[in-house]
C-alpha cells in the first residue's frame, strides 16, 4: 500500500498546494516502485523485485554502519586536530590524542566494513541467478 502526506499549516491556499504535491508524489510512487511478490505459480520474482529485497535487507545495519563511520571518523578528526594543536602548544595533559584519532579512524573503518557487509548480505541473501 502506497502513501504519501505533507504537513501544513491550515490555510487554504496552502492546504490545497499540499493536496497537489502529495498527489503529484503519490502518482509518482505508484509508477516507479515495486512491490516484491513471488509469481504464485512458478514462485519466481522478477529482477526489479530482487533489487527491491535487495534494497531493503537489513537497513538497521546501513544505519548503524552510517552514523558509526561518521561518529568516528568526526572522533578522528577532532583527535588528530589535538594531537597537532598540542604539538605546537605543550600542556600539562595527558592525553594520547594520536592513539584516540587512530582508534577513530579504526572505527570508521569497521562503519564503513558494516554498509559494505550489509550490500553483500543483501546479494547472497537475494541471489538472482536465474530467477530473474
Amino acid at each position: 500500500m502506497r502513501s504519501t502526506a505533507i504537513d501544513t499549516v491550515p490555510l487554504p491556499s496552502l492546504v490545497r498546494r499540499a493536496e497537489e504535491i502529495c498527489r503529484e508524489r503519490l502518482a509518482e510512487r505508484l509508477a516507479k516502485d515495486v512491490e516484491p511478490v513471488a509469481c504464485p505459480s512458478c514462485g519466481w520474482m522478477q529482477g526489479e523485485m530482487v533489487e527491491e529485497l535487495r534494497r531493503r535487507f537489513a537497513g538497521g545495519l546501513r544505519a548503524c554502519g552510517i552514523a558509526f563511520a561518521i561518529a568516528s571518523a568526526t572522533l578522528s578528526i577532532v583527535f588528530v586536530s589535538l594531537g597537532v594543536w598540542f604539538r605546537f602548544r605543550p600542556t600539562k595533559l595527558d592525553l594520547d590524542c594520536w592513539g584516540i584519532a587512530w582508534a577513530g579512524a579504526a572505527g570508521c573503518a569497521v562503519g564503513l566494513t558494516m554498509i559494505g557487509l550489509r550490500a553483500l548480505l543483501g546479494r547472497w541473501r537475494y541471489c538472482s541467478r536465474g530467477r530473474a
